[in-house]
């Protein structure tokens, strides 16, 4: 379940953009998307969602 914990994930996709890698923050944010629907059948949070351009969603 650890895996799975949005938190964590967030604060890696903050240190991407905090870098200005962008790319990599959108590559994070999707495998985490995959998870999140493959494990538990759910999308991810707003709050998430936020962190990425829209374009990129």
């Amino acid at each position: 379940m650890e895996s799975l914990r949005e938190s964590a994930h967030r604060a890696v996709m903050a240190a991407h953009l905090s870098e200005g890698n962008v790319i990599e923050a959108v590559r994070h944010y999707r495998a985490y998307r995959l998870l999140l629907r493959d494990e538990l059948g759910v999308e991810r949070s707003a709050q998430l969602a936020r962190m990425i351009p829209a374009a990129h969603r």
